[in-house]
Order: C-alpha cells, then sequence, then structure tokens
C-alpha cells in the first residue's frame, strides 16, 4: 500500500481538482466558486506535503499535518457539494 499510494493519490487529486475547477461554470454561486477554489488550494497543499513526506522520510509532525491537510480537503470537498447542491431543488410549480 505505501508504494502505491503516491501514485493513486496523484491521479484522484488531479481528477477531483480538474472536476472543482469546472463545477463554477455550471452554477454561477459564489459559494461554489469559493469552495472549489479551497478545494483547488487544500489538493496542491496536501500534495506539496505528500512530496516533503515522502523525501524526508515520513516524521511525526509531518504526518500529522498531511492528516490535517486531507480532512482540510475532504471539508471543501463536502463544501462544495452543498454548494452545488444549493438551488438544485425543483421549483413547485415544475413539480407534477
Amino acid at each position: 500500500m505505501r508504494s502505491i499510494h503516491p501514485f493513486v493519490a496523484v491521479l484522484v487529486a488531479a481528477f477531483v481538482a480538474y472536476v472543482a475547477m469546472l463545477l463554477p461554470s455550471y452554477r454561477t454561486n459564489r459559494d461554489v466558486r469559493r469552495a472549489s477554489v479551497a478545494l483547488a488550494v487544500s489538493i496542491a497543499l496536501q500534495l506539496c506535503a505528500g512530496v516533503v513526506n515522502i523525501w524526508l522520510s515520513a516524521p511525526g509532525p509531518l504526518q500529522g499535518v498531511h492528516l490535517l491537510l486531507a480532512n482540510l480537503v475532504w471539508i471543501s470537498l463536502i463544501l462544495l457539494a452543498a454548494g452545488m447542491r444549493q438551488g438544485a431543488q425543483p421549483s413547485p410549480e415544475n413539480v407534477s
């Protein structure tokens, strides 16, 4: 698992960041735009922390930072999903 984690993480991070940058074009909501930028920035920081983690052979405090950034990525993803969900409810006139 330790040898495959960096490769899978980079692929998934690239895909999620790409989708996060596309989503503001579907909803012109300021919350979506903010959450998408927060997600992209937290993914970039997470990747940098992961590279430094590998480079320094995973010291304990840096592992904590890496896990903290993983939580920030998750929170940003949830905020982006919530922002995309806002306004997605059908209006009462359109419900049959």
